[in-house]
């Protein structure tokens, strides 16, 4: 009589066997086919995956939950291949607009203009176009890094490197003077303007480098009362007036023309560090007529090596971005 009530009982289910249960039923497998690959009663597998069904439904959801996080990701990463990527790459020429000038927004790559150098014009469009080529924004950077893990195998990574090792001079002299404009600055203005004027004028006073330095010419600044205009960032309104893009205020007079000085200073001081000369001559060698050909043949070998990552349905491989 005990040997038929421990006949009655269902036999014990493993850990591995109740996944392996899990699994092929989620692959839509029979319940015999199931039985029979455990190895127990059909009864059993019945009786089991009825017991688990919140676990097997709390599992589809969250496969589907994680299939649409991991199509968002990877449409996320084509679009900044498509987009993103060939911002930093773009040369499309200058045009203004009927409002402040102090950025553009480049679609495909474009090969108008100069490649690897900011446009000349206004100190702050400068800045704005360094900043596009040079100091891509946290999340950028950290799609540029998942994109790359993705897809290491693709070509576009090897004309990648190519390319900012030619401009790797530049990029280094320029950066200097990013990073000696940004440790010096703010302290010295802390007590004469807003903490938000400073960061404009740290951005004024950068792309002025990059202009003088590309043979543009200084920037005249407007003055009105207390305030600095910047003259060369005007444009026309809507109701024919002219827009200028204000630069600092200061609390009176004497602080607009000690800022002034101060100003002037800064520039005087940028010239005569030994990173001027680097900075213009490496400005000079990139313009060169041989160099910009070679940034086009590379250019144009990224965009081409592109259509192979945009096609892309999935990706190997795992990032710093990745729901998995």
């Amino acid at each position: 009589m005990a040997k038929n009530r421990q006949s009655l009982k269902r036999p014990r289910i493993t850990g591995e066997q109740a996944q392996e249960m899990l699994r092929m039923r989620r692959q839509g497998e029979s319940i015999k086919a199931i039985a029979q690959a455990i190895g127990c009663h059909r009864q059993t597998v019945r009786t089991y995956l009825k017991e688990k069904r919140g676990d097997i439904l709390a599992e589809e959801a969250r496969k589907e939950v994680l299939k649409g996080e991991l199509l968002g990701h990877f449409q996320e990463l084509v679009s900044f291949a498509q987009v993103g990527l060939k911002r930093r790459l773009d040369a499309s020429p200058l045009k203004q607009e009927s409002k402040v000038l102090t950025k553009r927004q480049p679609g495909a790559i474009s090969l108008d203009g100069l490649l690897g150098l900011p446009s000349i014009g206004p100190p702050t469009f400068m800045h704005n176009e360094w900043a596009r080529i040079y100091r891509p924004s946290a999340k950028d950077d950290y799609l540029m890094k998942s994109l790359r893990e993705h897809t290491k195998e693709s070509m576009v990574w090897t004309y990648w490197d190519e390319w900012w090792r030619k401009l790797a001079e530049y990029e280094t002299a320029s950066r200097d003077y990013f990073e000696w404009l940004e440790d010096n600055v703010e302290t010295d203005l802390y007590d004469l303007i807003d903490v938000s004027q400073t960061r404009l004028v740290q951005i004024w006073l950068f792309g002025s480098i990059l202009r003088i330095t590309s043979d543009g010419g200084a920037e005249w600044l407007q003055i009105k009362g207390q305030t600095l205009l910047s003259s060369e960032s005007k444009a026309r309104t809507t109701t024919g007036e002219e827009a200028f893009l204000i630069l600092a205020q200061t609390k009176d007079e004497s602080g607009r023309k000690y800022l002034q000085q101060y100003l002037s200073d800064i520039l005087d001081q940028a010239h005569d560090k030994p990173q001027y000369s680097e900075l213009r001559n490496f400005t000079t060698q990139t313009r060169l007529k041989e160099t910009q050909l070679e940034l086009r043949r590379i250019a144009r070998s990224i965009d081409t090596a592109l259509v192979s990552i945009e096609l892309m349905r999935a990706f190997g491989g795992h990032c710093p971005l990745c729901p998995v």
